[in-house]
């Protein structure tokens, strides 16, 4: 039987997802039918980017996002503490609206080349070019919200997998530039994003005091 805490937590962390998928893909959607009416995107490439490969194979790589992005959420840890639920439920959307931000702000898009092939790799690369056109780069929030859940696992006393979460992370990072998701720089800026928003949720004093009221 699941209690009517645990029926609200579920119920608040739907909506929470709900919001910012609309917001994230509405974003991505809206910049690119921008495009035929000749906006401007700015693309931060460094030379060392046109010398990155193009590997489908890291697609695989690249989705294991999805699952380690909603990690947090087999955690008793987060479950069993009303406080530390509304910190990870805040730190989620601070980094996913701050980042949002940046693309409305610094409107930024990614080129991409051609799919070398039509197996189940090239098909899982051309759905991802579909649903994600590429107008959600600088900076990166595949490396944002990993970052913050390697963050949360180490929160949670649960050190090891911080470690692989992180290891896990730079594996990510990684993917993104080999399946032309993301440019060099917004990796870094990825990371200082996820990492702020920790911080930002679990250590600011004012912050702290006022979700306690909650």
């Amino acid at each position: 039987m699941i209690s009517g805490k645990i029926k609200e937590y579920i119920f608040t962390t739907c909506i929470l997802i709900l919001i910012l998928i609309l917001i994230f893909f509405g974003t991505d959607h809206y910049m690119a039918s921008q495009v035929p009416k000749g906006k401007h995107f700015w693309m931060p490439a460094l030379p060392w980017d046109d010398k990155i490969p193009l590997l489908s194979g890291w697609i695989w790589i690249y989705l294991l996002y999805f699952p380690l992005c909603f990690l947090p959420i087999t955690w008793k840890e987060i479950w069993g503490n009303i406080i530390f639920f509304q910190k990870t439920v805040w730190g989620y959307a601070i980094i996913s609206l701050a980042a949002n931000f940046i693309f409305w702000i610094f409107p930024s898009r990614i080129l991409r080349p051609s799919v070398p092939s039509f197996d189940l790799t090239g098909q899982l690369m051309l759905l991802t070019y579909t649903v994600d056109p590429g107008f959600n780069v600088f900076p990166s929030l595949h490396v944002a919200l990993i970052a913050y859940v390697a963050c949360l696992a180490w929160r949670a006393s649960k050190k090891s997998l911080s470690m692989l979460i992180w290891i896990f992370c730079f594996l990510v990072a990684l993917s993104t530039l080999f399946v032309r998701q993301h440019y060099i720089l917004d990796l870094p800026a990825g990371f200082l994003l996820g990492i702020a928003g920790y911080f930002l949720i679990f250590k600011v004093p004012f912050i702290n005091y006022n979700l306690k009221k909650i």
